[in-house]
């Protein structure tokens, strides 16, 4: 018979990105007359050759192919041969990625122990991983998710902004996680906000219009501490 044996690549699905290092490949193959072998070929030695061979019978069966790899990209397909020794591949070669490596967090501002005297405050950092070009991260402050499931860019400086923090010592970290779920959480590095800026609310109306050249306005000023002293500012001087 000149009619080859079909092949079809059951597993591990194309494009596959996994932390797993045990890979079972399954390939099925079908032939007019009876089959009588299928071999697994793969890039496992850095270059593309048979790894592995079994012996099969009858017209429709399948093999399985156990492997333990290291981390890398990985390109496959099963070649079978019937029993008048015709051949065929699967349509296309496939590709999975193994990565077990934990991304890296480094943190880069705030320091360790820096002083600020606003609530409003930039945390930046960096994550490296070895194979994903964006990871998920989330920005925990004194224990709390500030900020999650955010989008970084592999090593590249990533800045959030965290508005409304009390007075007082913080501690915050960073953790990433990347597509095969490997996750890393960085050093805890501490801050502390030494004192607030003082919270000034208007309570004249805005575009206020009277005959009298004599205006009274009126504020509130509200600070987490005293208010010593405040200054009238118009069209941009000091008034009072």
């Amino acid at each position: 018979s000149l009619v080859p044996p079909a092949v079809t690549l059951n597993a591990p699905a194309d494009g596959l990105i996994t932390s797993n290092k045990n890979i079972t490949f399954n390939c099925s193959a079908t032939d007019n007359l009876g089959l009588q072998n299928m071999t697994l070929y793969f890039n496992s030695s850095g270059s593309w050759a048979g790894n592995e061979t079994q012996n099969l019978s009858g017209t429709s069966n399948s093999s399985n192919f156990t492997k333990i790899l290291n981390d890398g990209f990985y390109r496959w397909n099963c070649l079978a041969y019937d029993t008048s020794n015709n051949i065929d591949w699967g349509n296309s070669n496939r590709t999975f990625t193994i990565d077990t490596t934990k991304p890296f967090v480094n943190l880069s501002q705030p320091v360790d122990n820096a002083n600020f005297t606003i609530g409003n405050i930039p945390f930046n950092f960096t994550v490296i991983d070895l194979l994903d070009p964006v990871l998920t991260c989330n920005l925990t402050i004194d224990s709390t998710v500030q900020e999650a499931n955010f989008d970084v860019n592999n090593d590249t400086l990533h800045t959030r902004n965290v508005t409304g923090l009390a007075q007082g010592f913080h501690l915050w970290n960073v953790t990433c996680v990347d597509t095969p779920g490997n996750f890393n959480t960085s050093a805890t590095r501490g801050f502390n906000i030494t004192d607030l800026a003082p919270n000034v609310t208007l309570l004249t109306a805005n575009e206020l219009n009277q005959s009298s050249r004599t205006i009274n306005l009126q504020y509130n000023a509200t600070d987490n501490n005293n208010v010593t002293s405040a200054r009238l500012i118009l069209d941009g001087a000091v008034n009072q």
